[in-house]
């Protein structure tokens, strides 16, 4: 199929651009499924060709575009077009240039409604992430570090300090800003614990000892302060449903640090918090009855002794 002749008929407007750059993007995004673009004879041409008719200002506007349906498509296609663009270069390079794309949409492409799409955004954010794992474990060779500071910098800084803490789960955010900040914790988790979503079974997938370290320290970084601060802090959202899922994310993490041995934040060890569960779990209104009765459940699941539990119950 020649991409560029697509439009049947001459378009003017804007929607009928969108509906051929959107049919460009799944043409590319199917035969990298079907994996169609590893032929090795004319492995170049296509390349070149995908190249000419996906520019990174197009697919930039895909990426940020009003349509879920468009964004969800180029994100879906952005490995190979990113490939294409580089064609001959390190992959280091080229999952570089993604994560870079990465950056520059997520903030804009979590503010949807549709669930099936967040939970699609994420999916492939998942890929992407275990591909950019791989390939800098892989040339770890050529960096003066024992880690891998492109991904624990894009994880950390970027998704969690970023996206998580700034953009999305501030006080007095909307419901579907809160929903996304726990999903894209969760998937996180769920992503170094290398844990199925369907099945929550390890995965057997060898890792390099380096791609291990760097889980385990972003693993830790999830059971910081400042995660735990703004999970609390979402348990004293308006919205019903942020509060339960910020809630069970809370128990996700502490039940992970209580299996790795991990050292949980002390100052959650306070009796002001306490304090401040008990007075809400006494209030006449349903929320802040809820949000103290949370934060008593939360002090209690921090004890990883039978005896402890029993005693503050």
């Amino acid at each position: 199929v020649d991409l560029a002749t697509l439009p049947a008929q001459s378009y003017d407007t804007e929607s009928d651009h969108d509906i051929v750059l959107w049919a460009k993007l799944e043409i590319v995004r199917k035969a990298s499924t079907l994996r169609l673009l590893s032929d090795k004879p004319i492995y170049s041409k296509i390349m070149e060709y995908i190249a000419s008719i996906l520019p990174e200002t197009l697919v930039k506007y895909a990426l940020t575009h009003s349509s879920s349906q468009v964004r969800l498509t180029s994100f879906e296609a952005l490995d190979a077009v990113t490939t294409a663009w580089s064609v001959g270069q390190p992959k280091i390079d080229i999952v570089e240039l993604e994560m870079t794309l990465w950056k520059y949409a997520l903030p804009y492409a979590f503010k949807s409604t549709g669930k099936e799409y967040i939970t699609s955004v994420l999916k492939q954010l998942v890929v992407f992430l275990n591909r950019l794992s791989s390939v800098e474990a892989d040339n770890v060779n050529t960096l003066k570090s024992d880690t891998l500071p492109r991904f624990e910098g894009f994880v950390k800084n970027f998704l969690i300090q970023f996206v998580v803490c700034q953009q999305a789960a501030y006080p007095g955010s909307v419901a579907d800003k809160e929903s996304f900040a726990i999903a894209l914790l969760r998937s996180i988790l769920t992503f170094l614990l290398e844990e199925d979503p369907a099945t929550s079974k390890v995965s057997r997938k060898k890792r390099k000892d380096i791609e291990l370290l760097s889980r385990q320290c972003l693993l830790k970084h999830l059971v910081s302060l400042e995660v735990f601060s703004m999970l609390l802090t979402m348990c004293h959202s308006m919205w019903d449903g942020t509060r339960t899922q910020a809630f069970e994310c809370l128990t996700s993490l502490i039940n992970v640090a209580h299996q790795k041995q991990f050292t949980l934040p002390s100052q959650f060890k306070d009796n002001s918090l306490m304090a401040r569960g008990l007075f809400l779990s006494s209030s006449p209104r349903q929320r802040e009855a809820d949000t103290g009765a949370l934060i008593l459940c939360f002090i209690s699941s921090l004890k990883s002794d039978v005896e402890e539990k029993e005693q503050f119950v």
